[in-house]
């Protein structure tokens, strides 16, 4: 009663009680569901921030695909994304939103020497990487920096000073260019009227760029790879080579050490141009992954005890059929320059018992016309009999369609004769025909070649058909005659392991023999036999761009015979 009797004394000074009680009811479920919220925000947005940061490293670099395999299998949330020349690349591509599988097809179906063109004159370096600009565009949908799964940073070294510049403006191709600039390989770059060169110039391993941009934990991966063999003192790219291995390596290693964990996948040092090799080095990345993957955990559980694994899923990329579609309509777009190659001879020289004919040609680049690309064409094609110069114009990519009108002459003719090309690649089958209106008094000339497949395919299939059909009397492609001719040949290519030649040059030597039938429509000649022999060195300048050698001898049946040396087809 005395209790009651205190209650209720006390109520009546207590008028607020009723209201707060109210209030209390009304409130309450929104306290609960906001502090809820801010729970689950502080299990994500509070806990450390991951940053992976790549190094380079050339085709090394694909390691850090495997890297990323791995992480993604761990659920180890990647935050940020550092990347540096090769890591660069790999980086922007996973930020961008292709999946690890994305970037396995990229690496191990992708001719990387597609991408790239050698610059003449050389303007600063000896390849150009624009085709690869135009690649990366494509493939990302013209990703930029600012509209990205994961935050992605490029570094880059600044010309003229030579300091680190970490860049996250504007288009991620240009950013990314600008990082894989080896110097003296790829021109610099410019960004806002500022030249850039590769990021490894001033840091090979960006880990001081990631703690400046907020990583609490840092997981760098070092892919410069293991020497193999001693230093020859005797070879002046392989000292160069080390010297400059020991000027970088003094800054990775510093920064090295500020990393919570590095990685270091077991691949050699002298692979930097073994970009065929991609596989290799991205089941070298995932295993070197999974062995520093308790580290990795104990670095992450340090910083939280509740660190929530499995929080943040990988990009999910695309569906298999689609994005080989995708890298198919990029690969068409970044190559949609290729000129005529028929016209503009590549360096030849065939000699036969009819005398010798030595070719040269070029191409110039005038523009584009209603997204066209439109070339101006030259070639010179001297015999034993005559000198010939041709002079075109073409338009489209030969990789499609493309075309080109010219005018014909020789030092035996006062008159330029005009003429018709066209040249393709269809569904693997290299095509072209040519047709002169009056090559000489007796006619026109004529030509129509069949390959299939490519040669670049060819050297891995193990076979080619070759087919040409022609009416040549100026004895443009072999002997001059009036009479239709006729050659079909099967070559059969022994299989050849690549190898690196002078430090520079990746590529190997595939030798092959070929068997057909020869006919000449002249009334009076039967079918003969032909017989084929010989070698193609199949190079890649710096392990992209293709450059491709034929040394072959043909017997015929009829007894006549000729030697081939030719730069290209």
């Amino acid at each position: 009663m005395a209790a009651m009797a205190a209650t209720a004394a006390l109520a009546p000074t207590r008028p607020w009680l009723p209201l707060a009680r109210v209030l209390a009811l009304i409130l309450l479920p929104i306290l609960l569901i906001g502090g809820g919220a801010a729970a689950a925000a502080g299990a994500d947005g509070e806990r450390p921030t991951v940053a992976l940061v790549l190094g380079g490293g050339s085709a090394r670099g694909f390691s850090h695909i495997g890297l990323l395999k791995a992480l993604a299998e761990a659920g180890i949330p990647v935050d940020m994304l550092v990347g540096t020349s090769m890591g660069s690349l790999v980086a922007g591509m996973y930020a961008a939103g292709l999946s690890v599988d994305n970037l396995v097809y990229v690496a191990t179906t992708i001719d990387m020497g597609q991408l790239f063109e050698p610059l003449a004159p050389s303007r600063g370096g000896l390849v150009d990487p624009r085709r690869l600009q135009i690649f990366i565009d494509h493939l990302t949908g013209g990703a930029t920096f600012d509209r990205l799964t994961v935050p992605f940073y490029a570094v880059l070294t600044h010309l003229e000073t030579g300091q680190e510049v970490v860049w996250s403006q504007g288009p991620i191709s240009r950013g990314i260019l600008a990082s894989i600039a080896i110097p003296g390989t790829f021109p610099p770059v410019e960004l806002e009227g500022e030249y850039y060169v590769d990021g490894g110039v001033a840091s090979m391993v960006p880990v001081e760029a990631a703690r400046r941009l907020g990583a609490d934990v840092i997981i760098a991966v070092d892919v410069r790879g293991k020497r193999t063999q001693p230093v020859d003192p005797t070879d002046p790219l392989d000292v160069l080579n080390t010297v400059l291995d020991h000027m970088l390596g003094a800054n990775a290693d510093a920064q090295l050490a500020q990393a919570d964990v590095v990685v270091f996948p077991d691949i050699p040092a002298d692979a930097g141009l073994e970009y065929d090799r991609a596989a290799d080095f991205i089941a070298a990345g995932y295993a070197a992954a999974q062995e520093a993957l308790p580290q990795i955990r104990a670095a992450l559980l340090a910083k939280d005890p509740n660190f929530p694994f499995g929080i943040k899923p990988p990009p999910p990329g695309w569906p298999d059929a689609e994005f080989a579609q995708r890298v198919s309509d990029a690969l068409n777009a970044a190559t949609a320059d290729v000129p005529v190659l028929q016209l503009s001879a590549l360096p030849a020289y065939r000699l036969g018992v009819d005398g010798a004919i030595r070719q040269l040609g070029f191409d110039l680049d005038l523009g584009h016309v209603k997204g066209q690309p439109l070339y101006g064409l030259y070639s010179l094609r001297v015999t034993d009999r005559t000198v010939v110069h041709t002079l075109g114009i073409g338009a489209g990519t030969c990789r499609g369609l493309c075309g080109a009108a010219f005018l014909r002459r020789d030092s035996a003719h006062a008159h330029w004769s005009p003429g018709l090309l066209l040249e393709g690649v269809a569904q693997h089958v290299h095509y072209a025909v040519e047709w002169e209106a009056r090559a000489t008094e007796t006619g026109p000339g004529w030509q129509a070649e069949l390959m299939y497949p490519l040669t670049s395919e060819a050297l891995v299939r193990g076979h080619q058909l070759v087919v040409e059909v022609s009416r040549d009397p100026r004895g443009i492609y072999g002997p001059g005659r009036d009479a239709v001719r006729a050659e079909a040949r099967i070559r059969w290519y022994l299989p050849a392991e690549r190898r690196t030649a002078l430090g520079f040059l990746r590529g190997a030597t595939h030798w092959y023999f070929g068997a057909g039938l020869a006919q000449t429509w002249d009334g009076s000649s039967p079918p003969s036999p032909l017989v084929e022999a010989g070698a193609v060195l199949n190079e890649y300048v710096f392990g992209l761009h293709p450059v491709r050698l034929r040394a072959a001898v043909t017997y015929r049946g009829d007894e006549s015979w000729s030697l081939l040396l030719a730069l290209g087809e």
